[in-house]
């Protein structure tokens, strides 16, 4: 059954700022070209040996005193409004934007990576 979104909460070292969005990227594999000079109709690709694991990117309500902060690769979970969660060690990349103007709420922009010594790791939310 598909789920939202609502509920769901990151912890990264001492950030967990309250959030709007999140996005978790891509997984991807790189291909191989594996076309040779008999190779005919179409190009042939292999796929590659390792998976890497994009970002995390997202926005946030900014509060003063509660913005994410750069530091060495720490575990950060992601967890889903349905209890499943996401865990792997990250580290900050970016975080800004933060626009301050009369009567708008003050929102920021971060993005995560993972440097895979630890996960990522999807865990389905116990039955």
């Amino acid at each position: 059954m598909a789920i939202t979104g609502h509920g769901a909460t990151l912890t990264w070292a001492d950030f967990s700022g309250p959030l709007i969005n999140l996005n978790i990227g891509e997984f991807t594999r790189p291909k191989r070209n594996t076309t040779h000079l008999g190779t005919t109709g179409f190009a042939t690709t292999a796929p590659g040996d390792l998976v890497e694991a994009g970002e995390i990117s997202g926005d946030f309500y900014f509060v003063p005193g509660n913005e994410p902060t750069f530091s060495d690769a720490v575990t950060g979970t992601l967890t889903f409004s349905d209890g499943g969660t996401m865990t792997g060690t990250v580290y900050l990349v970016s975080w800004g934007g933060v626009e301050v103007a009369t009567n708008e709420s003050m929102v920021g922009s971060l993005t995560f990576a993972f440097d895979c010594e630890t996960g990522p790791t999807i865990t389905a939310a116990a039955s």
